[in-house]
């Protein structure tokens, strides 16, 4: 159940972010109006979270421990960029604002996940 709840808040501050910056020189969604191409690209960027962020944390340990945890948002970015890659519907214009929407999906994620653990 928690993971439908983060779903649909992810899909609404992913809906809010593209109805604020979808002017085509940011962000680039052939129909904006069609919550289709958002909801695939959420989906696509949830599976990468799921399967390939944690081989990627695994391999980048020692650069995030060097950084003091400061290299975990270059993986947020390519996640988001490799999302981007994947979804054809949507696409970021400039590496900007994937950064800025990696970092605002990474804290939208945690405050999510924060509110929504389990209390034992």
């Amino acid at each position: 159940m928690n993971f439908i709840i983060k779903f649909l808040i992810l899909t609404a501050v992913l809906s809010l972010f593209v109805v604020f910056y979808n002017n085509g020189q940011y962000i680039s969604v052939t129909n904006p109006n069609d919550f289709k191409s958002i909801v695939v690209f959420l989906a696509a960027l949830v599976i990468l979270n799921t399967f390939v962020k944690p081989i990627l944390k695994l391999f980048t340990f020692p650069l995030n421990c060097l950084t003091f945890g400061l290299f975990s948002f270059v993986v947020n970015f390519i996640i988001v960029y490799f999302a981007d890659e994947l979804v054809d519907s949507f696409e970021f214009t400039n590496w900007k604002y994937t950064f800025a929407f990696s970092i605002i999906f990474a804290l939208t994620s945690s405050i999510i996940d924060y509110f929504l653990k389990d209390k034992d």
